[in-house]
């Protein structure tokens, strides 16, 4: 078996099928919960858990250094930038990390109405899901 990104060494890989998802959390870490069944076992559930992932939003800044400025004034987790696809163009976007999932919807809005941001994008993304997408799980 390969080591994936993430797992620590020693961890034992197993084939496990996701019947639930969700997150919270403990001791001020958010946590998302897997809940499913190891393959090959007829009795029991198993949940793993991982606090490695954090949740977060993309920024279209009208300006990129003004807007990082912005951000960096509202105790985010950390903001930088990316390159994503826009309409079949590569173009600079900022990726916002917040310490917490509830962040998003609280602080949406504060930053949207800063004039050194275009848009606001994938707020509507719940976390669970979005752990999801990024791990490249089917849905």
């Amino acid at each position: 078996m390969g080591v994936r990104e993430g797992i620590p060494n020693g961890t034992v890989a197993k084939k496990f099928v996701l019947l639930d998802i969700d997150y919270i959390t403990w001791n001020r870490v958010p946590f998302i919960r897997l809940f499913g069944k190891l393959l090959g076992e007829e009795e029991g559930h198993s949940i793993a858990w991982d606090k490695s992932f954090k949740p977060y939003i993309y920024v279209i800044p009208e300006d990129i250094k003004a807007c990082t400025q912005d951000l960096s004034e509202l105790g985010l987790h950390s903001v930088e930038k990316v390159y994503k696809k826009d309409q079949g163009k590569r173009k600079e976007v900022l990726k916002v990390t917040f310490k917490y999932p509830q962040d998003i919807p609280k602080l949406r809005d504060k930053i949207g109405n800063l004039t050194s941001v275009q848009e606001v994008r994938e707020h509507d993304i719940p976390f669970y899901r979005r752990y999801l997408i990024d791990k490249d799980y089917i849905l």
